[in-house]
């Protein structure tokens, strides 16, 4: 029964994408969720259900050519640097696809293959993101919208961690749980919903990430405390999930926010100095500001 449900939203989610990809986008972020706790209840673990969301990717890529060729045409103008660095990319999986073959033989020719389609796949990812953030506010729907589904999804943690026995919860190949032994010290480490620990914990962090930088954005403590409260929940699943890696992600993520926030600051302190230092010299301030701008 839930996986026929399951089938028919995804069929649903299909059927929004060709008519609008951007909201086909959301509805991806939705089955992205629901697929894993789905495949975990059943029968057989079904792995083919962890592609569905490729299902609805490329439906989104079918509906949105014309906008896709357009946003590469543009990309291609305004960053030419990227498409350099994207062709050695390109040469060097190449050179690795077949350094797979003479190492492994042609018989396993299937390996390479899937290696190349997995770092494929991201290639319009990217395009469809730059024509996906053409306002501003259509960004931060996207990420209210994540944050949403995420904070709901990441609810299976705390379960896992106080042993609530469901099979939608912990690992598609472990549901007796997983144990990393260090020195004096044993760690769970937690899926939840999630079909394992290492897709949960970057979901985690990048809620946390999201919340932090929402927070920042409103900049009034009344109106960001429930962001404050998401970046909260994010980092305590990215605690529980025992992957060191979601940690060090949203450390990263502070480390390189802090150090744009001060060159921002220097930035606006010179341009005061240099009104000021303009307006001593007789030139009135504004047309300070605008000789800089040209």
């Amino acid at each position: 029964m839930i996986t026929t449900t399951f089938v028919a939203f995804l069929i649903l989610a299909v059927a929004v994408s060709l008519v609008d990809w951007r909201r086909g986008w959301l509805l991806a972020l939705v089955i992205g969720f629901l697929q894993d706790p789905t495949r975990k209840i059943t029968a057989g673990t079904p792995v083919v259900m962890t592609f569905s969301i490729i299902v609805i990717y490329f439906a989104i890529l079918f509906s949105s050519q014309a906008t896709l060729q357009r946003s590469l045409r543009d990309m291609r103008q305004r960053y030419p640097q990227l498409f350099v660095a994207g062709s050695l990319f390109l040469v060097f999986l190449l050179v690795a696809a077949v350094n797979g073959l003479v190492t492994y033989g042609i018989d396993f020719w299937m390996v390479p293959t899937l290696s190349l389609f997995i770092y494929f796949m991201p290639g319009p990812a990217i395009v469809l993101g730059y024509a996906f953030a053409d306002k501003e506010e259509r960004v931060f729907t996207l990420f209210r919208f994540y944050s949403r589904v995420t904070a709901v999804a990441l609810i299976g943690t705390p379960l896992e961690y106080f042993n609530v026995k469901w099979a939608a919860l912990g690992m598609v190949a472990m549901p007796e749980g997983f144990i990393r032994q260090l020195p004096g010290v044993n760690i769970r480490i937690l899926s939840g919903f999630y079909r394992a620990p290492d897709i949960m914990g970057w979901h985690a962090a990048t809620l946390t990430m999201i919340g932090i930088t929402m927070a920042l954005r409103n900049k009034n403590l009344q109106t960001s405390w429930p962001w404050i409260a998401t970046a909260g929940w994010g980092f305590t699943n990215c605690m529980l999930s025992g992957r060191r890696k979601a940690v060090y992600a949203v450390a990263v993520f502070a480390a390189v926010l802090a150090w744009r926030y001060d060159v921002a600051i220097g930035r606006v302190q010179r341009l005061h100095q240099g009104d000021g230092r303009h307006a001593r010299g007789g030139l009135p301030a504004s047309r300070g500001r605008s000789c800089r701008n040209d």
